[in-house]
């Protein structure tokens, strides 16, 4: 009765929510990657995307549980390793991505070690390199920068 009188007041939360955020929101492991990719014809890859991503992997539901659980099937876990792979090999990345694959080392680890032990990967391994290589290549990348703005270009 009173909902027809009084309008609904939405949360702060549903308000500062991009489209970009809605659509990443939907996505399943193989619709992000298609995405980090650029196979998404309507969607052009972009740090913010790539950041939702890996908000979306690291981050709690209402029910305290992340993305990935230790009771997952391992494709689900192989595609989330090898998503993660992908945000590092792009070339949108950022310090703050590097931050969200640290963090999402650190929430996974226990599942990353027990699945490169029973599947002979190393996940562990790769993950470390990769994040390794991209922080070369954005620390080139911002020597470069600050080159081009001395030289005035």
């Amino acid at each position: 009765m009173f909902g027809k009188i009084m309008p609904k007041k939405e949360s702060k939360k549903n308000v500062n929510v991009t489209e970009l955020q809605r659509k990443i929101i939907t996505m399943n492991l193989t619709d992000m990657k298609a995405y980090v990719k650029g196979n998404i014809k309507n969607l052009e890859v972009s740090s913010e995307g790539l950041h939702e991503v890996m908000k979306k992997l690291t981050t709690q539901d209402t029910h305290q549980k992340y993305y990935i659980n230790a009771d997952d099937m391992d494709t689900k876990k192989k595609k989330a390793f090898d998503l993660v792979l992908a945000i590092l090999q792009s070339k949108k990345l950022t310090f703050d991505i590097i931050k969200d694959v640290e963090l999402f080392q650190i929430v996974y680890k226990d599942i990353l070690h027990s699945y490169d032990k029973e599947h002979a990967q190393i996940y562990t391994l790769r993950l470390e390199k990769a994040t390794g290589v991209a922080l070369e290549n954005l620390q080139k990348l911002t020597e470069m920068k600050k080159k081009m703005e001395l030289l005035g270009y």
